[in-house]
């Protein structure tokens, strides 16, 4: 995976946060979970996807996790004022989602925002490295977990990336005719 250059960060912390989390709660208003979540978010940033979760869901357990040590100690930072009454302490790691330092079935659902173009070393025009991360997010869910995301690259690939894997799409929505959000289950 790649360190984020500084406008790709400045993208992530401030005009990605106005935008983005009211895709995500679409997103969650059609995604069927169950209670008591075992929650893991990649590429987090300042980890306002995993804010909006636990405002719309029942998470039990919530990992923040990020490449860059720096977005980690952001979203330690953000999430500190803003989990309100909620009893969830997250957790914070800094990981590569191509090497996922978990134990198999550890996750029930893994949110990924505008994440799979940085495991590419060419970003946007490259799609060796997605199938890994999809591989590692498949090893990390348990039986019947989702894999939420929103992606803005290589769609077609990851949905047919996704399928081979033995996931099923549950909610697909386009946005942009180059961003979706879409809701995976996988079918154990």
């Amino acid at each position: 995976m790649v360190e984020m250059n500084p406008l790709e960060r400045l993208w992530v912390n401030s005009v990605n946060e106005r935008y983005v989390p009211s895709l995500w709660r679409g997103l969650f208003t059609e995604a069927e979970l169950q209670e008591e979540l075992r929650w893991l978010e990649v590429g987090a940033g300042k980890g306002y996807v995993t804010a909006e979760a636990v405002d719309a869901f029942d998470v039990e357990e919530a990992v923040v996790s990020d490449y860059d040590p720096g977005q980690v100690a952001a979203a330690r930072r953000y999430l500190g004022g803003n989990l309100g009454n909620h009893e969830v302490s997250p957790e914070f790691a800094s990981v590569d989602v191509l090497e996922l330092p978990f134990e198999d079935s550890s996750f029930d659902v893994v949110a990924a925002s505008l994440v799979l173009h940085f495991v590419e070393p060419r970003r946007l025009r490259g799609f060796e490295h997605v199938p890994y991360a999809i591989e590692e997010v498949d090893r990390v869910l348990d039986d019947d977990g989702c894999f939420l995301s929103l992606n803005f690259t290589r769609n077609t690939r990851v949905r047919r990336t996704l399928r081979n894997q033995g996931f099923r799409v549950e909610y697909q929505q386009r946005h942009l005719p180059f961003l979706e959000s879409y809701c995976y289950r996988k079918t154990g």
